[in-house]
């Protein structure tokens, strides 16, 4: 059983670490970071993988902001993702998308972000 921690996100902007281990304390097994683990730093992200592999929580997934799909980006997603042992990379929203050429614009975008997530061992999706 996992939680998106969007839904303790006060708790976690307060102490990330201590309300890992009371998600833990709870029985999840695992949990999803959502767009500000984007802000991490590598060595800050290898804290929060041993964090989470002393109380035996994995991280599957995280969502994210569309920056983590396009440009400098990607490969910042990938970096962070690899060291929290996260494997999908979902785009949480888009924003605003503006009729059909919007939409095959954001499919394109996620199609090329793919290719390079799916060379990491990774892969993206779509939260709609």
């Amino acid at each position: 059983m996992g939680l998106e921690l969007f839904s303790v996100r006060g708790e976690l902007a307060k102490d990330l670490l201590g309300t890992l281990r009371s998600v833990a304390k709870m029985g999840y097994q695992a949990v999803e970071f959502y767009s500000p683990y984007f802000q991490w730093t590598p060595a800050y992200a290898r804290e929060v993988r041993t964090t989470l592999d002393d109380l035996g929580l994995r991280c599957y997934s995280t969502h994210n902001n569309p920056e983590s799909f396009q440009g400098d980006g990607i490969s910042k997603a990938i970096e962070l993702n690899q060291q929290i042992g996260s494997t999908t990379i979902v785009m949480a929203t888009a924003g605003r998308v503006e009729g059909l050429d919007g939409w095959r614009a954001l499919a394109a975008r996620l199609t090329a972000a793919q290719d390079k997530f799916r060379a990491a061992g990774m892969r993206a999706g779509y939260h709609n």
